[in-house]
C-alpha cells in the first residue's frame, strides 16, 4: 500500500525535537489512507504504521512534558 508519508518524514529517530506541522499533517494523511484500506491495508504497513504513531505520540508526550517542567504555560 502506497502512502502519503515519505521515510523522511517519519517521526522515529528524532526525539530531540518537537513534531512539527507537517510531521502531524503527514500523519494524518497516512491515517486517512491506513483507514481507507480497512481490514484490506498490508499487515507489514499497518505495523509500521502503528510503530510510527507509537514513536509520534512519545514526542509529543515527551516535549509536552518538557515544557511543563520548565515552567511553561500549556
Amino acid at each position: 500500500m502506497e502512502t502519503a508519508l515519505a521515510s523522511t518524514d517519519r517521526p522515529a529517530g528524532r526525539t530531540d525535537q518537537p513534531p512539527t506541522v507537517r510531521e502531524i499533517a503527514a500523519f494524518a494523511a497516512r491515517l486517512r489512507a491506513v483507514a481507507a484500506a480497512g481490514p484490506d491495508v498490508d499487515p507489514a504497513e499497518r505495523a509500521a504504521f502503528l510503530a510510527d504513531k507509537a514513536a509520534l505520540l512519545a514526542r509529543i508526550h515527551h516535549h509536552a512534558n518538557r515544557h511543563d517542567r520548565n515552567g511553561g504555560d500549556r
